[in-house]
This record gives structure tokens, C-alpha cells and sequence, in this order.
């Protein structure tokens, strides 16, 4: 049964699910033979082998369910980190705190084409795809609001993948992670303070300076953050305030796609075909309903991490990162 762990030393929570480690694996380690032959359970025509579908994009009127002929395909995680009915029950367990491990799992393919990467999809394919993970996030926060909702990417094994099929993943999870509610409560702060938004003032002060702006367009921004923790880390920010995804109209999402693109190709050009994180942070119930937060004062965004260097024992035991390339010349060599 999956659960949530709390280290009481740290506040830190951990999400402990065993049958997880019963998933398929395309990308054995170094020098070691896979057990079997890996089927893709993504591809078109072997449906069967995921669970059944929530929703798919492409099919003829008609069509059935969980047959080929689709562009986009979401069902739910056959190997749920989380999964259950929402439990807002107290965590137990006095110096070893738990929880159940309630919440959401799904997967959504990204294309058809096994051999794709997500910097081979054309913009309107990024767009169709941004606006389905928007319509996901939308009906998970509604099944059940008080779970925090994330999107995300796992792209090659440096990034955690297992399968190499293009494919998105959505949890819904019952804490709020504590990046993000950093990120709020930095937020809220700047709000008492000024009346304005930190990452609104932040966003209109790199555009400004230019230097760490990869890529950009009339409502969107590709920045090198200026504290980068990896080299050639992008954000994907509004220019604009805005908070959710979940309102999101299409036109800016198609926007999105634009920049999206942009920076996955200049990132494909530099680094070749290389695994990256690709993350979605959006305001949501869960993040309005902390102390201090204002309703709609979060500033959604997206973040992109490619896996170029590994975290060593520095990393792990400070929190400190040490980036050896300069966010500045990182966002030159991206802009050509």
C-alpha cells in the first residue's frame, strides 16, 4: 500500500510505494542485459496494455475507446505512486509521522510516433498537448481540491524515465510540495509589502535586462534563471499575471507552444537528444488555501531541467547546487 513518510528532522515528506518497483524498464544499467524484450504499452495498437482510457485526441467521430488512430491518449498510471480516495486525516505516528498515500496518478501520451522526442513535435501539437494537460489538471482539481495537482515530464533515463515513448504524467498529491509552498509564501510576502507580484516584477525586470532571455513572444518568456541550479535551466513564465493553467485560453497556450519549441530545438541543437525534467507548477485550491496566500497570487510556469550533470555529495548533503555554466552564457549559446 502506498503512504506518505514525514522526516520529522527535516519536515520533508516521502512518498514510500513498493509496487512501483514492478514497472517495465526499457533502460537497464550500464553493461547489464535487459531481462526480456520491452513491448511498448504506449504505441498505437497495443491499448490493451495500459489501463482504459479517461480521454484521447485524434480518433474519427465513431471511433472506439482504446483503439488506435489517436494523437493524444490520458488513462490513468498503471503504477500509481499514489492512489484512493483523498484523506484529509492528521498525519499519525508521533516521532514517525505517515499518511495515507491517497491521491491521483495518470499518464498522457504525447504522440503516436514511439521514435519522437518532444522537441520533434510541431507547434499546434504542443499546443493541442498543453491544452489537454490543462483540461487534466482542471478535472483533478475538481474530483478533489484539496490535492495538490503537478504535471510533468520524465525525458531519457538521466531523468527517471523508464519507458522512452513520449509521455507526460499528473499527480495529484496530498501535501503540497515544499518548493512550491516556498514559492508562495515568497509571494505573499512580496504582495504585503509592495502590492505587486514577485514574479511579475521579476519577469518585466529580465525582459528588460535581456541577458538571460532565451526565447520570447508577445505573452511568453523563456528565461536562464539568474540562481540557476543545473546548466541551460529554462522557466517558461507569463508576461502577464496570471495564475493558473487551469484558465489558460488556447491562444495563450499556442503561444506557449511557440517558445516552447523554440527552446526545445535550441536545446537539442546544443546538447543533442538528452534526457531533461520538464515541470508544470500552477495555482490551485491547494496553494490557495495556505496561510497568508492570496486568492489567485500564485504565478503559474513551467520549468526545464535537462540532465547534463549528476547531483553529487555536495549537492545532496547542503542543498547548495554549484552550476558550472553561467545562466548568461547559457541563454547566449540557446539564442544562436
Amino acid at each position: 500500500m502506498n503512504e506518505l513518510r514525514q522526516d520529522v528532522l527535516t519536515g520533508r515528506w516521502v512518498v514510500v510505494s513498493p509496487h512501483r518497483s514492478g514497472r517495465p524498464n526499457e533502460f537497464p544499467l550500464p553493461g547489464v542485459a535487459p531481462d526480456r524484450p520491452i513491448t511498448c504499452p504506449f504505441c498505437p495498437g497495443r491499448e490493451h496494455l495500459t489501463t482504459p482510457e479517461i480521454t484521447a485526441a485524434g480518433r474519427p467521430d465513431g471511433a472506439p475507446e482504446n483503439s488506435p488512430g489517436w494523437r493524444l491518449r490520458a488513462f490513468p498510471n498503471k503504477f500509481p505512486a499514489l492512489d484512493g480516495a483523498p484523506n484529509d486525516d492528521p498525519a499519525t505516528g508521533g516521532l514517525f509521522p505517515r499518511r495515507p498515500g491517497s491521491g491521483r496518478h495518470e499518464v498522457i501520451v504525447c504522440t503516436p510516433r514511439h521514435e519522437a522526442t518532444l522537441a520533434d513535435l510541431t507547434v499546434p501539437d504542443l499546443a493541442e498537448l498543453l491544452g489537454l494537460v490543462r483540461d487534466r489538471t482542471a478535472a483533478l482539481n475538481a474530483e478533489a481540491p484539496g490535492l495538490f495537482v503537478l504535471p510533468f515530464m520524465n525525458a531519457g533515463p538521466e531523468a527517471g524515465a523508464t519507458l522512452s515513448h513520449p509521455h507526460l504524467q499528473i499527480l495529484a498529491l496530498p501535501e503540497v510540495p515544499e518548493s512550491v509552498r516556498a514559492k508562495q509564501e515568497r509571494l505573499a510576502a512580496h504582495r504585503v509589502r509592495t502590492g505587486g507580484c514577485l514574479a511579475c516584477d521579476l519577469v518585466a525586470a529580465e525582459c528588460a535586462d535581456g541577458s538571460r532571455v532565451i526565447a520570447s513572444n508577445e505573452h511568453w518568456a523563456a528565461i536562464a534563471p539568474w540562481a540557476s541550479r543545473f546548466p541551460f535551466e529554462a522557466g517558461f513564465w507569463p508576461r502577464g499575471h496570471r495564475s493558473r493553467l487551469t484558465a489558460a485560453p488556447d491562444a495563450e497556450l499556442e503561444a506557449l507552444a511557440a517558445v516552447l519549441k523554440t527552446v526545445l530545438e535550441a536545446q537539442r541543437r546544443r546538447h543533442g537528444d538528452h534526457s531533461f525534467n520538464l515541470v508544470v507548477v500552477t495555482g490551485q485550491e491547494a496553494l490557495d488555501s495556505l496561510p497568508g496566500a492570496a486568492h489567485n497570487g500564485f504565478h503559474w510556469h513551467l520549468e526545464l531541467t535537462p540532465r547534463l550533470v549528476r547531483l553529487a555529495g555536495f549537492e545532496t548533503g547542503s542543498g547548495f547546487f554549484i552550476n558550472p555554466v553561467p545562466p548568461e552564457s547559457a541563454a547566449a549559446a540557446l539564442r544562436g
